[in-house]
């Protein structure tokens, strides 16, 4: 009877047995199939540069892809003033490849007409390089740039506040105008004509205005600028989140400060040299608003206070920027003073 026993326990426990071990090998399996020591995760590098020293209907440039295995694909494109794409294939082991390209563009194509080029990589195991980016422009000049400076993307506003906007644009043929254009909660066109004679180089502020009755969401602001021919770029976007009073749960953020030294560059962050009457330009920002914005000097970490000065504003703007005109007391040179 104990033999019989033992033997049907055996039976009993041999299909749970065969189970545990199909699991087990399924289990090890996936887990060399995921996560395998022998797969190339490195991937290839891919990068841009513009020839120089060109005619003015000509856009002249060389993509570089390396790899440490073998490449597989490259794509090319260009939009703007010169439509072009390239795509080539790999049937051999190659890991460095250098691709000169060289597009004419029509005579009646205004000089400073944006070309946009991107350039992408594949190796052999299916690894990306990611897209780079170059920009040129028609006719032997710089590609014209626009951007925001502030507020940052990612930044955080209330509703029934407002966003102030700051937008720089340069081009070598002059900017005839700077704008933006938000979509989302608000959805709106702006810009600011500039009177002759116009510059290669200017900032704008615009202010948005958030209604309480808007629907919370993402708000994408997007930069654009007009050349003294009419000619329009854009420039990146930035995203917003747009909550309500009762979502934010935050502190104010001083995002930088600069100490401007007459005579001098600009110097931001922690300046090394500053005169008594400089200025201090302060920006800070907060979803619910800025309602004071200041700085303080002192000879010691915790000490006195030797000067200050501290604006005042009506708390609708999620980002606040001032500029402050310092009075230091200090009479002995060199003095050590903490901003």
């Amino acid at each position: 009877m104990h033999k019989a026993l033992v033997r049907g326990l055996r039976r009993g426990l041999a299909p749970a047995a065969v189970a545990a071990s199909i699991c087990l090998a399924v289990a090890a399996c996936n887990d060399s199939t995921s996560i395998d020591p022998q797969r190339d995760r490195v991937p290839p590098t891919v990068t841009l540069s513009a020839n120089g020293g060109q005619a003015d209907t000509v856009i002249s440039f060389t993509t570089v892809a390396k790899d440490n295995l073998g490449l597989k694909t490259i794509h090319v494109q260009a939009i703007g003033a010169v439509g072009f794409a390239y795509d080539t294939t790999f049937t051999s082991a190659v890991t460095d490849i250098q691709l000169p390209f060289t597009l004419f563009s029509s005579r009646s194509v205004p000089p400073g007409t944006p070309v946009i080029i991107t350039a992408t990589a594949l190796d052999g195991a299916g690894n990306s390089s990611g897209v780079d980016t170059l920009r040129l422009a028609t006719g032997n000049v710089p590609p014209p740039e626009v951007k925001i400076i502030s507020p940052f993307s990612g930044s955080s506003a209330v509703l029934g506040k407002s966003i102030l906007v700051t937008v720089m644009g340069k081009t070598a043929i002059k900017v005839m105008s700077l704008g933006l254009n938000t979509t989302g909660p608000v959805v709106r066109a702006d810009s600011i004509l500039f009177a002759s004679p116009l510059a290669d180089s200017i900032t704008m502020q615009d202010t948005i205005s958030i209604p309480i009755t808007a629907t919370p969401g993402t708000l994408t602001i997007t930069p654009f600028l007009r050349d003294s021919l009419g000619q329009r770029a854009t420039g990146p976007s930035i995203t917003i989140t747009v909550q309500t009073a009762a979502q934010i749960n935050s502190v104010p953020v001083v995002n930088a400060y600069c100490t401007l030294s007459s005579g001098f560059e600009n110097q931001c962050g922690h300046a090394k040299r500053v005169e008594v009457t400089d200025t201090v330009h302060v920006e800070a920002d907060d979803p619910s608003g800025i309602s004071q914005l200041g700085y303080e000097v002192r000879s010691t970490p915790g000490g006195p206070i030797d000067d200050s000065s501290t604006f005042v504003s009506n708390g609708q703007l999620t980002f606040q920027p001032h500029t402050f005109n310092m009075k230091l007391p200090y009479t002995t040179f060199p003095s050590t003073a903490y901003i």
